[in-house]
Formats: C-alpha cells, structure tokens, sequence
C-alpha cells in the first residue's frame, strides 16, 4: 500500500493529470469571473475546500518526484528548480489567502478612520489600521455633455506616526502606508464620499514573486544547462550529423505564421467618407500644430490623433486615412463620422444586449429613437459596482462608453487644446469646445471662431482639391500658437523628433524583425543539429549580423522616446515592456557564441514582447 502511494504521488503521469485539473479549474474560475465577478470566483473557486486540495496535491506530488528522481543528487538544477518554484508560488497563494487583509474604507467628507470592514462568506468584520485616513475632498469629473464619469479622485490626509500626509488616490495612481495599499473603487451617489479597496499582503506578494523568478531560472537552466536534456540530444544529434542527411525545412509556415494584418471589413458609409480625402500633404502641416494632452505634456496633433485612432478604432490607420487625414474628416464631416461603424467593440455579448453593429459600431446606433442613451442604466450599475464585482460585460461597457464619449467631444471641438492663454500660470491651453470667458478681445474672437472658419476651408480643399486657403489658416494658428505661448518652453527641435519617431515606427519594424530573424535563426540552428554545411553557417552569421542592427535601431528608438518625453522611458507599462524585450535580446547575444537556439529564443521573445506591449 505505501509502494503504492509513493508511485502515484511521485509519478510524471500523476504531475500532468493534477496540472490538466489544475488548468479546469483556472478556466472555470475564469469564466465564472467574467460573468458574475471576481468575489464569485474566489468563493466558488479558488477559496473552495477542494481547489486547495489539488493545489495540497500538487505540491507533495512535486517534493515526492523531486526525492524518487533524485535532482539533487544528480545535478538536475533545473528540474529541481522549477519544482521548487511551483511549490513556492504555492505557498505565496496560501500565504496571501491565511495572512492576507482585502477590505473596504468608506469615508464622506470631512470624516476620519481607521477601521476598514472585511467581508468574509458568513459577515462583515472591522479590522483596525496603524493609522487613520481622513478624507479631504472627493472629486468627480465627467465627460462634457454627458453624464458619464470620466474620472474620479480621493483627497486624503494621512495621519501616522504623529504625521499628517496629504495624497491623492485616483484610478492609476495607488497609496501605499505601511504595507497597506488603497485603491480607488467607488464613490458615494451624492459624490460627497469615497469607497478605497484596501490591501494588505507583502509576505504573500512577495512570497509569489520569488516564486515566479525561481520558475524563470529554473526553466532557463532546463534548456540551456549542461546535463540538461536538450543540451545531451543536441551533442548525440552533433555527432550523427555526419551520417544523416535531412530534408530540407520549408520556410513558408513560417512566412504564413508571421502574417501581415488582414483587411479590414468593406463599409458603404466607410467608402463615403473616404471619397473626401484630405491631402496628406495638407494633413501633415496640421499633423505638425502642437497641442496640449489632458495630461499637460506638449505634442504634435499627429501624436495626438494617432492616440485617438487607436483608442476609437483599435488601428493606427483606418481604410486609406491616416491618423491626421482621420482626425481632419471627423471634424471636418462629423454627420457622416457618426454613421460610420469604426468604433471597435470587441465584446458579441455587448453587441447583441444593445443591438449594435458585431466587431465595429457607429456612435449613432448607440441612441434609441427618442435621442436617450442605449448604455446610461447598465453604465450607472457598473460604476456603482467595486471593481472586483465588475464582469467582462461591466468592463466592456465602460470601455465603449468611453470612446463614445472621446467621439462625442471631439466633434464638440473639446480635447483639441491648439491656444494657449498668455500669461497663463497653470500653463493650460484651451480647444474652441470649452469655456472661453478667461480669453477677451480679440483673443476671444480668434479662438472661438478661427477652427470653424478653418474647417470651412478643409471643407471646400475637399471639394476642389485646393489646399492653398486651409494651408493659410494652419499658418494663423501656428503664429497665433508662437505669439500667444509665454509660460511653455516649446522645443521646436522636439517637436521635429517626434513627428520623424511617429513615422518612423520604430518599434512595430523592431517587431517584425525579431520575429523572421528570430523564427528563421530557430529552423537553422534545429537543422545544423543534424548537418552542418557552409551555407547554414553564412545564413546563421548574416542573421546575427541582422538582429544586431535591429537591436540597434530598437535601442535607437529608445533614446527617442528619452529625448522626446526628457525622460527615461520605462515610466509607464508601455515602455517597460518595450524596454524589457530589449534586454532580453541583449541577453540572448550575450549567449550567441555558446547557444544559437538560446539567442534564436531570446531574439523570438523580444518580437513577442514588442508584439504584446504594442497591443495596449
């Protein structure tokens, strides 16, 4: 009976069962997740008697293999290693869930506390803080001319350790004290009080990241350790290489799997519009304009409409238009724009509840027949919701109310900060859409009504074809731009960068680099196992010589974004990801010499890495 026992829990076939169960359940939790919120999940799932069996199982099954094979013993650091981490990142989730606290503070204006309430499957118990939390002001901004929240921030002063901290806590920007991390979840209706998830877990997030880091090492020295298995086939496949002859790879799965993007679906109202079609020359003087972003940063509009296109159309181009002929049409032929179904929605659900286009919508399908707002109920019911609550649909919901609404100010004329107020100390500009009782005189007269006389002549250049009066009116607001502009050092020379980077692309060419050079460096390096000739050898070095002046131009690229933002770009999750699959081809030429399969991986990942971080 104990033989018994040993085999099944240190058996390979007992591993990859438990995993396959292990992987059902994740999935199920997943789905339950989407549809009826994080909480359900975690009570029906992952906190479930029987889920922490298996992961009970899994770790014995993993020390009882570990012992019987004998990795220690044997030198099999990277089985022993990834075994380990599994069990570590195990015991990180145990950890979390036995010492962990997740909560909720509500605070109204004005009140101060310091008990967060914890809810558990039978009730609700307050734990005490180290500290107390005293809320300042709540502010609630939403989308001009609509109802829906665009943002919302909590004021707060923290008062610990005979200290008084003041912060502010909004959707991207989390407080941490002392262990304890709040996230702003919710408000009160009244929007005079706050709702802050509060979390507390350093022990078990830490715990789970050392976990993930040993799995890393560990599956590395799996693959290119000395003992390793790969690394004995590949010396046997060396010495039979003389004696084998191989067919030859065929390369054209790898040119189908690195295929070009499909074409987007034909529209009727998307043909209309493009019949009108700005001159790209005509395009790239405005593209060129600066403008100030919500954030304050100073760009070139092609940055800015580049940024919208993609958050409204998921694409840097749509149909022929680029981002700057698109932004042009929009606000030039708004009536046609909003019957035009661009506006991406990847969620069927959503689709069908609301009658909607399936993939892309048009803004005008989002309204009944009486002018209300299809998405205003469901919308009110998903931001009153905690975040953790939230379904795939609440989420999805909230992502396409807010491109209808970035469509909706923009053809208000909001958004389009071009003028600058002079003397102006919070440096803010201001598009022709927003109040403009701070401007007098003539100033007041040329902002409010230089874009609509601009647009009239984007208008007529549509019709004839000449750009020369539209031209004209772009040179107006650049000098009323250079004339106006007292309080912003603007970089001429900046600018210029930018509109070269955002032509130039970098790292999407960086990305279809490292992936044919990296896929056509993996089926060489396969192959010269079993043959080596010349002509491999000539492909394998002029390859290299390729992903080192790919590297290059990424790393180029790079110091764009640093002289451009003045900088160092990994200052956000775009960046570090673009830095992150730099250093992991950097990597791989640090092992060129010993491994070209490992530089051929690490070249493979850095095209996947570009390739994820381009989807955000």
């Amino acid at each position: 009976m104990k033989t018994n026992l040993e085999r099944f829990f240190s058996s390979f076939v007992t591993t990859i069962v438990l995993l396959l169960i292990y992987a059902f359940g994740l999935a199920v939790a997943t789905f339950i997740e989407k549809y009826h919120g994080t909480a359900a999940a975690k009570a029906m799932v992952y906190y479930s008697p029987l889920f922490f069996l298996l992961q009970f199982l899994l770790v014995v099954n993993f020390i009882a293999a570990t012992i019987k094979h004998q990795y220690l013993k044997r030198g099999k650091w990277g089985l022993m290693l990834t075994h380990f981490a599994f069990i570590v990142i195990l015991l990180g989730a145990l950890t979390s869930f036995l010492f962990g606290e997740e909560g909720i503070l509500h605070l109204r204006e004005g009140e101060t506390s310091n008990q967060i309430a914890v809810r558990t499957s039978d009730n609700t118990t307050f734990h005490t803080l180290p500290f107390s939390v005293e809320l300042k002001k709540f502010t609630l901004t939403r989308y001009p001319g609509s109802a829906s929240p665009s943002a919302y921030e909590s004021e707060v002063i923290v008062h610990v350790d005979g200290q008084d901290r003041e912060e502010r806590i909004f959707m991207n920007n989390v407080l941490d004290v002392k262990g304890y991390r709040f996230f702003q979840a919710s408000y009160d209706q009244d929007e005079h009080g706050t709702i802050l998830s509060v979390n507390r877990d350093v022990a078990g997030r830490n715990i789970t990241y050392s976990g993930y880091l040993l799995l890393v090492i560990g599956l590395v020295l799996c693959l290119v350790g000395k003992d390793s298995r790969f690394m004995r086939q590949s010396r046997r496949l060396k010495e039979l290489r003389k004696a084998t002859n191989v067919t030859a790879v065929s390369l054209a799965l790898l040119a189908v799997s690195i295929s070009v993007n499909a074409g987007e679906k034909a529209s009727p109202m998307l043909d209309a519009v493009q019949k009108y079609t700005v001159s790209p020359e005509h395009a790239a003087l405005f593209g060129a304009l600066p403008i100030q972003s919500g954030s304050g940063r100073m760009m070139p509009v092609n940055t800015f409409s580049s940024e919208i296109l993609r958050k409204l159309h998921k694409s840097d181009k749509i149909g022929k238009l680029n981002s700057d002929q698109f932004l042009l049409s929009l606000l030039a032929m708004s009536d046609m724009w909003m019957r035009v179904p661009f506006i991406a929605l990847s969620n069927p659900e959503l689709a069908a509840y609301y009658d909607l286009t399936d993939g892309e919508c048009a803004y005008i399908q989002v309204f009944d027949s009486n002018g209300n707002y299809k998405l205003q109920e469901k919308l009110e019911e998903a931001y009153n919701k905690m975040p953790a609550q939230r379904t795939r649909f609440d989420k999805d919901l909230m992502k396409l109310d807010e491109q209808l609404n970035i469509f909706h100010q923009l053809i208000n004329h909001q958004m389009l900060n071009l003028f600058p107020k002079e003397d102006d100390l919070n440096h803010k500009w201001y598009a022709p859409g927003d109040d403009l009782s701070a401007f007098s005189g003539k100033d007041s007269m040329f902002v409010s009504r230089i874009l609509d006389w601009y647009l009239g002549e984007v208008q007529e250049g549509l019709k004839s074809g000449d750009w020369a009066k539209a031209d004209e009116v772009v040179g107006m607001i650049g000098t009323y731009q250079q004339a106006k502009n007292k309080t912003l050092d603007i970089s001429p020379k900046r600018m210029q960068a930018e509109l070269k980077y955002n032509k130039m692309d970098v790292f999407r060419y960086c990305k279809i680099g490292y992936l044919v050079l990296g896929g056509l460096l993996l089926v060489l390096s396969f192959a010269m196992l079993f043959r080596r000739s010349r002509w491999m050898k000539v492909a394998v070095w002029l390859l290299g010589i390729g992903v080192l002046i790919v590297f290059h131009y990424h790393m180029f690229g790079m110091g764009m974004r640093w002289y451009i933002g003045g900088y160092a770009p990994w200052s956000n999750s775009y960046e570090t990801m673009v830095y992150v699959g730099w250093a992991t081809v950097f990597a791989g030429l640090l092992f060129v010499r010993r491994s070209t399969i490992t530089f051929a991986l690490a070249t493979l990942f850095g095209g996947i890495i570009l390739f994820v971080s381009g989807l955000n």
